[in-house]
């Protein structure tokens, strides 16, 4: 039985199935981002896991990625979870969070603490939804 569709990727069209979601487990795998002062650590970021239609080749990538507009769920497919404002509220949590963990050692005190300012905002109004 030939799985359906419940992603696809807006750039190129490609339907995918999203097996689910994992963590990556890297202990010594670092993010290279040329512009900063040191590498993010992967070690268990929050990924996706999918494939595509018609493909055996398994894909990861980080959940965000996959949330921030990259793949549309394809909402005729009944197990293709319709997207809600708590969904979208809670991938901004994550990116926030990354950004806190990533960006704000960085930078002074300040900037911080606005980072933590907006995550106690973001998670009260994800209370609400």
């Amino acid at each position: 039985m030939k799985p359906e569709p419940t992603h696809r990727y807006v750039k190129s069209g490609i339907e995918y199935v999203l097996i689910g979601e994992g963590q990556m487990l890297a202990d010594d795998w670092y993010k290279l981002d040329p512009g900063a002062e040191r590498d993010a650590p992967v070690d268990m970021r929050e990924v996706a896991i999918y494939r595509a239609i018609g493909e055996t080749t398994i894909w990861v990538r980080p959940l965000e990625e996959f949330e921030d507009g990259r793949f549309e769920a394809l909402p005729t497919h009944p197990a293709a979870p319709a997207v809600t404002a708590a969904d979208r509220i809670r991938a901004l949590i994550r990116t926030v969070r990354k950004a806190k963990s990533e960006v704000a050692p960085k930078y002074s005190e300040g900037y911080e603490a606005g980072l933590k300012q907006a995550l106690a905002i973001i998670e009260q109004e994800a209370s609400d939804v």
